[in-house]
């Protein structure tokens, strides 16, 4: 029975290997989906894309697997579910909806980490180029990691939805630095105050103020559940109406 079984898990990874392969050949797919480098060697799998080794380290590091569940093609392995998602999507496909909006003069960043990083965030995290005539629920993560219930699938897609608004709420002018003392690109907020502050404020609203005062989040390493994001979103408005309509530069 366990060599029938080894024999059987054998053959399943041989089939996964056989249609990965003959995806890659497809049109589109032999390049970069993302930067357009030839031959790409990884996946992401939620997505439905292949992507360079480049390309994936950003995903995998800035863009996180809420977003962007990343495989390599060749050393990983792979559920039936991955791989389908894989032969439903692709490269073209995944653009059409992902790049909907790109500028037509737009250069793939390809040199630059940073202008890729910018652009990976703007294209997935932001959506800022997507079709607005596609709904959410056609593009969501299909499961978290390739075979869970319904439940988790759900989950799944509300930590995204999260994702999404705190994305844009960075956008917003101020929210880019910190709000204690102005360091750019804060990864951390507190949500019951409705601030986004860096790593240093942020070990100081833990050790000095507690969480009877400040409830604090890493922006990258963990999700706000819906009652945080609007809480926080709410505050931020208000504050930045507050300076608005009742700061007095003069006094």
């Amino acid at each position: 029975m366990s060599a029938q079984t080894e024999d059987q898990r054998r053959e399943d990874r041989e089939s996964v290997a056989v249609r990965l392969a003959s995806l890659q050949r497809v049109d589109g797919n032999k390049h970069c989906a993302d930067c357009g480098e030839r031959a790409p060697k990884w996946a992401s799998w939620n997505l439905g894309v292949f992507i360079c080794l480049q390309c994936a380290g950003l995903h995998r590091n800035h863009l996180g697997t809420h977003i962007s569940k990343i495989r390599s093609v060749h050393l990983d392995a792979w559920t039936e579910e991955q791989v389908a998602n894989m032969e439903q999507m692709g490269n073209i496909k995944a653009n059409a909806v992902y790049e909907a909006n790109l500028p037509e003069d737009f250069e793939r960043p390809q040199d630059n980490e940073a202008d890729r990083k910018s652009f990976l965030i703007d294209k997935y995290q932001l959506r800022k180029y997507m079709s607005t005539n596609v709904a959410d629920d056609s593009i969501r993560t299909p499961t978290t990691n390739g075979g869970e219930t319904s439940s988790s699938g759900k989950a799944t897609k509300e930590r995204e939805f999260a994702a999404v608004r705190i994305a844009k709420l960075l956008q917003v002018d101020g929210n880019n630095q910190c709000a204690d003392c102005g360091e750019l690109e804060p990864k951390w907020a507190s949500w019951n105050l409705g601030i986004f502050i860096c790593f240093q404020c942020a070990g100081m609203h833990r050790c000095v103020l507690g969480a009877y005062i400040s409830k604090l989040r890493p922006l990258d390493l963990s999700y706000l559940t819906e009652e945080e994001v609007t809480v926080s979103g709410l505050l931020i408005l208000f504050f930045a109406a507050w300076k608005c309509f009742c700061y007095d530069p003069v006094n």
